[in-house]
Formats: C-alpha cells, structure tokens, sequence
C-alpha cells in the first residue's frame, strides 16, 4: 500500500484533502439560528377527509387542518381552500405553521374571510431520489383538488380554485398541476422546490418526471418560488429558478422582513418567512367576494410588494401614491445648508416637522440618501415645490409621493426605511415644477432619527477589479470613507460564478459614540438574490460574498457591494479571496459529481487490471492499477472531445445531451471542473481502499463477529448454526446467486444488490484471510533464512582461521619429510610419516574445499540467485490475482448498490402495501448481476490463459468515457454502464478461448494426469 504512493497519488491525495477541508466547511456553514420559531396557540387536529378514491390510493391520505376542541359534527367549509402537499420524506403534520397562523390572523384581525388548509398523506415517500410514484402523487393531488372543491358548493360565492403550497419535491407536483389545463388552481407557493431537476438523480422514473414538467405555467396562474439559499443544504439555489417568465422567484435573504437563510425544513415553519406568504395571500382576497382575486396582474403585484421590494406602504392602495397629496402648512419647516446631516429625537417629537432637501442643478447635489429610524408613520417622505412665503422662506401647499419608491432595510436594531434618488432625474423628468424633497417627522414619543446624505453619485461609485486566483492578499478598497457618508456603491463585475468566495472587512474608526450599525447588502441584478451583513460594535465579522446563480450569459449589470454607513464613523473597507469559501463552495454544487467519477476510476483499475492479464503476468494489485493505469489525461481528454462532437445538432436530434453541456447551460460549469473532480475521486478512492485494507488485515475476525451477530438477529438460528451456514453458502454461493436472482424477480432488485454485497465482502475477507496466513508464513520464513545465512557466515569465518593455521602446519612437515638424514632407519621412519601426514593433510584439504563450495552455494543464494528468489517471495507477499480482481469488481457491485439504495427504502417503506415492487427500476441491474454471480462466484477467475484481455480493456474503456460524458448529473445511467461492465468481464471469462500456448500446457498436464492414475491402478 505504502510502495504505491509516487508523485500522481501524492498530487490527488492534496486535491482531496482540500475538498475534505471544503466539506467541513460546508457542512459548518450555517449562520446563528435566525428564525423564530412558529407555535400553536391550541392543539392542532387533523381531520380525515374521506373520499371514493380512497381504494386505488390506499397509501395517501387528505386532511383538514384544525385547531381546539374537536367538532361533534362535519366541520364547515367557508373560507378559501388552501392544499399544502409535502415533498421527499414529508409529513402532511407539516402543514401546521402556515395554517395556525393564517387562522390567528383572520381571527386576531375580526376579518369577514378566512383560509381552510387541506394537507396530504404522501406516505412519506423519497419522492426526492425515487421517481417511482410521482405519478400516482399527481393523479391524487389533481382528485384531491377537485374534491376539496365540492365541500364548498352550497356557498354563495364558492371557489373555483385552490391554493397550493408545495414542499421539496411537493412543489414540483405543484407546478405540473399548473401546467395542466383541467387543474383548479390560481396561486403556487413552492417552498425550497428544485423545478429545474432533483439534485441527484438515481432512477430514469424522476428524469421522465422532470422531462414532462418543462412545459411552460399557464398565464393566469401566480407562482412563487422560493429558496433557503445556503442554509439548504438538501436543494442547492441553482435548481430552484423555474425560469419560466410568469414566476416570481426569491432567496429568503432577499425578501423584506425575512433577510434570514433558512435550511430545508425551516423555510416551512421560520415565523419571518411564513408571516411574508400569509400577508401575500390575505391581500390577495377580493373583499367583495370574499375569494381570491381574478386578476392575475393584481396578485403577482402583491406578492412582487411582499417578497422583493417592500415599501412599507399598503399594496391594495398603490394607487393613491400617483396623486398629489396636501401637505399641513402649519407645520415647522426646516431646511438644512449642509449636504450631509442627522436629525435625532430621542426623546421624541411634540409637533410635526417637515425637513428640505433642495434641489439643484450641481454636480454635488446629484444623489440623495435618506434613512428613517424606528418610523411610525407609513407615508413620509415627498416631492414638492416650494413657492409659499412663509416668515423668511417659501413652503410647499401639495407633494407628490415618493415614500411608495422608499425600501423597508434590513437592520439589526430599530426598524429602517431608506429612499435613494437621483435629484437631477427628478427635477427633470417630472412635468410638474419641483424644488425640493421634504420627508415628515410626525409626533411621538418614540425616539426617531433621520440621516441625510447628498452626494455626486461618481464620488460614490467604485469599480474595483477583484483579486485573481492566485492572489490571496488583503486588498484596501476604500481607505477611508467620506464624513458622515452613509450611501457607498461598489461594482464588482468580475463576480460572475457560483465557485468565488470572497471576504470583505468593514473596519469602523473614529467613531464619535461607542454604539453604530452599519450593514452591508451583495445586490445581484440578474436575480432576487441580494444578501445582508450587520456590523456593529459587537458584531465586526467579515462579509462573506458569494453568488446563489452564476451570472447568465448577455448580462450587462455587474454585481454591486452596497455600504450603508453610520454617520457618525469612518470607516475602511477591505476585500480577501477565500480559500475555504471557494472549497465550500465546490462541496455544495459538485459533490454529486464525484460518484461518476469515482466509478470511472474503478473502471480504469479494471482496465490495466485486463492489460496485464493480456501480457501474462498476473493480475495487477488494486494499488498498483490506482497509481499506474488511471492518469487522467486520455479518459478526460476522449469525454471533453465527445462532448464536443455530440453538441452538434446532428447528433442530438437521436442521442441525449451531453451533462457537460446542460451544466454549462446552467453556469455552474468551468474549464478545470472535470479534472479537479476526477483527482479528487482517485484520492477518495484510495483513502477507501487504505481504509478498507487496514480494517480487514487487523479485524477480519471481528468482521465476521458483527456479521454472525446480524444473522443471528435477523435469522431465528443460533451463533452455531449461523456459522454452519456461512460456511455452507460460502462452499456453495451458487445457492446465494440462485436466492438473491429470485429475490430481484419477485421483491426488488435493490435487496438483491444489498444481500450480495454482504455475501460478496464476506467472500473477500476469507480470500484476504488466506493470503494474510500465507504472507505472515512467507515474512517468517524469510527471516528465518536471513538468520541461518548469517550462522554460516560465521562458521565459515572459523573454518578459514582452522584453514590458514593446517596449511602452516603442512609447510613445516613437508620441509622437515624433504630433509636428508645420516640414519635410514630413522629416515624410513621420517618418511613413513611424512606419508602419513601428507594424506591426512589431503583430507583435511578437500573437507575445507567442500566447506568452502557450501558456502559459496548459500552465499549465492542471496546473491547470484537472489533476483529470482526475491520476485518469487514478493510474488508470495503481493495480493494474489483472485483477490485482485475480485476487489475491483466488489467495488462495482458496490456502485451499483449505492445507486439503487433509495429504490430499496422505497421498497421497503412500500412493502405493507405490495411485496414487490412496480415499477422497478433496479430490477435490471439486480437480477444481471445476480446471475453473473453464478460463474463469477462459482469458478476461479481471473483465468490467465484467455484470449481477448486487450479488447475487452478498450471496451471498459470506452464504457467510462460513455460514463464521463452522460452521467455526471443522471446518475442513473451508470446503473446500466456499471451492470454491462460486469456482463462483458463475465462472459469474457466464460466463453473466451485459451491461448495456444496455454492449450498445449493442458494437453500435457492431461496426459502426466493420466498417467498417473494409471500408474497408481497398476500398483
């Protein structure tokens, strides 16, 4: 595992670090709880509305909303219906916040009308990564409309139409019944919906779905979407624009009042957000008929007041604000010479007071801004021309409203109302002569403060280029701001995609009063997207800018950082390129994107894993393949070139669009994307691989443990038995392929998936077992031998000293034998021994050089041999070709498991109703691979002698870039590109025919076979 890591691995394991890194982020990035918590004030009921369709929907359910003591009789029906459905996993309970408010609004505020909220019992099905029933959700929501509709026939002016508010994936059934021509429906309030496709998509049921859904809305329907924005991390922004031209879409950080992030859930029951739709659906009501509003135009202005541009004024009244107005002149009228003031009563006000801003044609006195604190009052600011003389000045009799183009801001104290205008344009272009703004502080006892600023708007205005990618230091945009400046506009037009985090300090000094607040708005032209930033004396955390949309192509306007300026500092403004923004950033869009591409590396693995089978030498280790065979530059380059080719015209009239082209549609896709996500996806792989090796070397016992103790629990057998029984599968897993091959027919194929995996990891860890026996065996051998060589090493060092000191010994006697003497008794003597002393000494000479030769035959094990000897040891130390690639493919099968995991909880949450399931989407990938396990589980593969290693190689390889090109977003498809992946190694395996080389080794093997079984008869 370790000899794996080289210079490639090094390099992906970095990227994937810093996408953990961003993963973390991502999943800390939630702002403090800002939404208040919405309450009953009586217990809730849920009364059971039955109907004559009841038997062909036993699962789904329709409920009235009440509140109190429960009815003895049928509840009445005399408001306005309402019909809240739920989305992925939701409950028709759900349905209580917006219904307990609405009916304390109308009974709080004695109104003659009132709303009935209807909720549905979807069973809480995964509507979100199964598609399975949506159809059967929107047969029963469109009957449920039509029969909510016949409780109010005995009404004077019954509705003719229900509002629908949808949750999640209830939104997207929403907005199909407002497509449909026969559905009762006027308004749609879709709730964190992804209308532009499910953020993952697992079956081709939810892809259809979505394909039927693209229809344009009906043009007298009102339909609002609105999104959580980055407190969802279940349904990204960037899927909930239904970008259809009747639609009004929102972030909740944009809407007035609201300004909070909500996650997935919060948006149904934050107290801001559900005040701001309730409003919407009261001022929606025709009083007369006490029913909504026909007039589409009329209600889509309603809710544009309520959720994008609040002046704080009645919508229902809006046309008053085109008349004039008679202003009292017998109020004190006051004008100020200075171009940038605050008017503070703290105390409050006595009498009424009128303040002037005069116009006049000055570069200077261009723009104006005014900001009203903790306002009582709702008209308050106006145009007038001032020709009454009254004392030493002139004053206005009548105005022209202005306070209906005023805006309600967001504030962290006090509420506020601002109004910017441009003095010139207002001067000018109005027929009616004007000569100042006056803004009205009527009597209170509340404190109220006003600030002033007129300015030239290019003083303001700053165009600043953002740093690059590879500048991360702090840039001083603003040094420091003008005094007693509240109004500072910053264009960034090089904020233009959904991946760039940045971070703006907003640093106060020289502050005359310890207590300020000044806020920080990113205005997104191109969408209702703007967000907010408070900074106070207590809270001086920097702004984090980030787009929810990428900037759509042909958009002129650039996104602008607004500064709303206490007056009474200064301040410094700073910008800084995120790093751990932009990895948030990554995890929160392209996550979905690693499971395509992880699955492409395994294919890849599997590739050389066949390369080197083709070449004969064995079945390369997982890690080797990982680290060797998948560089990302020809699988990467083959997607981007058929990318390219299948976007032309000729080819999508017959083939599906290419996901790297709906992406770049969508503004979420850049050039480094496919190679970041591939790099990351190896380095994942191989934490898991490591992972997965470390677990099943040190705890493979206990892995069989835990097993035993899940089959004992599931199955009436006892620990003995259950062993008895894994033992008998494992020795017979043709039983367990013919159990799960029925199991996909008759129940799900996702079941199938799931207990194969078990069985297939079970399969794994007894071949790891055997191969970990065998290496400890093999290590304990070689130190053995290393042992002995140095024992003999040492013997022989002993035996050259014996050596030297014979061969000094046999000079002296042969010297001695050669030397003549006067006696020849005592020479016979002398030479008798030297005969005797010169044989022994040749004995003694050949043991040494039979010694020596010894040493010399184990010397040369370690040397001269050694190469064949080592590469015969780590052969037995490297995993085994089984092992090998039975791992690979186990990784696939796991794929297609993960894949079809959400089919099997819909299963299985199904299961009460029907004990199989239809339709099924994971039956064909199920029941495939459960009858490749028959040869795959049954025969010893790889077999090496086959033919056609290479060619089924460039057809997995072909088989991923097919992948790379079609399934990023619909995932799905790899359910089939993964299944015929296991088909073609199988049928490989099985059908192809030995080399010839291989067939003559056989043939030979046969025959010495033969002859042995001979042999023993005969003996």
């Amino acid at each position: 595992m370790i000899a794996s890591i080289n210079g490639f691995i090094i390099f992906c394991l970095i990227f994937t670090s810093a996408y953990f890194l961003g993963l973390l982020t991502f999943l800390a990035d939630n702002e403090k709880e800002k939404c208040d918590m919405t309450y009953m004030f009586e217990v809730p009921r849920y009364v059971r509305i039955s109907n004559n369709f009841e038997k062909h929907f036993p699962k789904y359910a329709l409920y009235y909303y009440d509140e109190g003591a429960p009815h003895t009789s049928t509840p009445k029906f005399r408001g306005m219906p309402v019909l809240f459905i739920p989305g992925n996993a939701g409950s028709y309970k759900q349905v209580r916040s917006l219904a307990s408010v609405a009916l304390r609004k109308a009974m709080s505020g004695r109104l003659p009308f009132h709303f009935d909220y209807f909720a549905l019992d979807m069973n809480e099905e995964l509507t979100g990564l199964s598609g399975i029933f949506l159809n059967d959700q929107l047969d029963y929501v469109n009957r449920s409309l039509h029969l909510i509709l016949t409780l109010y026939k005995n009404q004077k002016y019954a509705p003719t139409s229900v509002i629908l508010f949808g949750h999640s994936m209830g939104g997207v059934i929403a907005r199909k019944l407002a497509q449909m021509p026969s559905s009762p429906v006027q308004i749609v309030v879709t709730l964190a919906s992804p209308h532009k496709r499910s953020p993952i998509i697992l079956d081709e049921h939810i892809s259809s779905f979505y394909d039927n859904v693209k229809d344009p809305i009906r043009e007298n329907i009102t339909f609002i979407s609105l999104s959580g924005g980055y407190g969802d991390f279940l349904v990204p922004s960037t899927l909930t624009d239904s970008k259809d031209n009747s639609s009004l879409y929102a972030i909740t950080t944009h809407v007035p009042l609201v300004w909070v992030p909500a996650d997935h859930t919060q948006i149904m029951w934050c107290k801001q957000i559900v005040l701001a739709l309730t409003r919407c659906l009261f001022d929606c009501v025709d009083p007369r008929r006490r029913q909504i509003s026909d007039s589409s135009e009329y209600r889509k202005r309603i809710f544009e007041h309520h959720l994008l541009e609040h002046s704080g004024t009645n919508a229902k009244f809006r046309e008053k604000y085109y008349n004039k107005v008679n202003l009292e002149e017998n109020a004190k009228w006051i004008e100020k010479l200075p171009r940038q003031y605050s008017v503070r009563f703290l105390n409050g006000v006595r009498d009424l007071q009128w303040y002037m801003v005069r116009l006049v044609d000055d570069v200077k006195h261009e723009m104006l801004t005014v900001v009203g604190l903790n306002l009582e009052i709702v008209d308050w600011i106006f145009a007038c021309n001032a020709y009454i003389p009254k004392n030493t000045y002139k004053i206005c009799e009548d105005g022209m409203h202005l306070t209906h183009l005023s805006t309600i801001d967001p504030s962290a104290r006090y509420k506020r109302r601002s109004l910017t205008i441009n003095l010139h344009d207002l001067k000018n272009n109005y027929t009616d002569e004007l000569s100042h703004v006056v803004f009205k502080v009527a009597p209170t006892k509340e404190p109220v403060v006003y600030h002033v600023d007129v300015y030239n708007r290019a003083d303001r205005t700053i165009h600043f280029k953002l740093p690059n990618w590879s500048d991360l230091w702090m840039k001083t945009i603003i040094k420091e701001t003008a005094g007693n400046a509240i109004r500072y506009e910053i264009h960034l037009s090089e904020l233009t995609h959904i991946v760039q985090s940045f971070l703006v300090y907003l640093r106060p000094f020289k502050c005359s009063k310890d207590s300020h607040h000044s806020t920080l708005s990113l205005v997104v032209p191109w969408g209702n997207e703007n967000s907010h930033k408070h900074v106070t004396e207590g809270d001086r955390d920097p702004f984090h800018i980030r787009l929810y949309n990428s900037k759509p192509n042909g958009t002129v306007d650039s996104a602008i950082l607004r500064l709303t300026l206490d007056p009474n500092c200064r301040y410094e403004v700073r910008i800084q390129r995120s790093i751990r923004g932009t990895l948030n950033q990554m995890a929160r869009f392209y996550t979905p994107l690693l499971i395509v591409n992880i699955s492409t590396v395994i294919l890849l693995i599997l590739k050389t894993q066949l390369q080197s089978l083709g070449s004969e030498k064995g079945c390369t280790s997982f890690f080797s393949a990982l680290k060797n065979g998948t560089k990302p530059y020809y699988v990467l380059g083959s997607a981007k070139l058929g990318t390219a080719i299948l976007s032309y015209a000729t080819f999508s009239k017959f083939l599906p669009v290419s996901n790297w082209h709906v992406m770049k549609e969508d503004g979420i896709d850049f050039f480094l994307l496919p190679y970041i996500m591939y790099l990351i996806s190896i380095g994942v792989l191989w934490v898991f691989a490591s992972l997965v090796t470390v677990w099943i070397t040190l705890c493979e016992s206990t892995i069989h443990k835990m097993f035993l103790k899940f089959l004992t629990k599931t199955v009436p057998f006892t620990i003995i038995w259950s062993e008895y029984m894994v033992e008998a599968l494992q020795k017979i897993p043709v039983l367990v392929s013919t159990a799960i091959i029925c199991i996909s027919y008759s129940a799900c194929g996702g079941l199938a998936l799931a207990l194969g995996t078990i069985f297939y990891f079970l399969k794994l860890t007894q071949m790891s077992q055997e191969f970990i026996e065998e290496t400890v065996f093999t290590v304990i051998k070689r130190f053995i031998v290393k042992c002995r060589r140095g024992k003999t090493k040492m013997e022989l060092g002993n035996k050259e000293t014996i050596s030297e000191h014979t061969n000094k010994e046999e000079k002296d006697e042969v010297s001695a034998c050669s030397n003549p003497g006067d006696e020849n008794d005592v020479k016979d003597l002398k030479n008798d021994d030297c005969n005797v002393d010169t044989k022994s000494s040749h004995s003694k000479k050949e043991e040494l050089i039979n010694s020596q030769a010894n040493f010399d035959q184990t010397r040369d094990i370690g040397s001269v041999a050694s190469p064949t000897t080592k590469e015969s040891i780590d052969k037995k130390l490297s995993p085994p070709s089984a092992i090998s690639f039975h791992g690979v493919m186990f990784l696939i099968w796991v794929l297609a498991t993960i894949i079809n995991l959400p089919t099997l909880a819909t299963w299985a949450r199904n299961y009460r109703y029907s004990a199989s399931l239809h339709p099924d989407p994971s039956f064909l990938p199920g029941f495939l691979l459960s009858v490749c396990t028959i040869p795959l589980w049954q025969f010893e593969m790889p077999n090496i002698r086959k033919k056609w290693y290479v060619e089924t190689s460039y057809l997995i390889n072909t088989i991923a870039v097919i992948g790379l090109i079609y399934a990023p977003i619909y995932i799905y498809r790899l359910n089939y590109l993964l299944s015929a992946v296991v088909v073609i190694v199988v049928l490989h395996q099985v059908l192809a025919p030995v080399t010839s080389a291989a067939s003559s080794k056989d043939t030979q093997d046969e025959e010495l076979e033969k002859y042995d079984i001979i042999k023993t008869k005969l003996e």
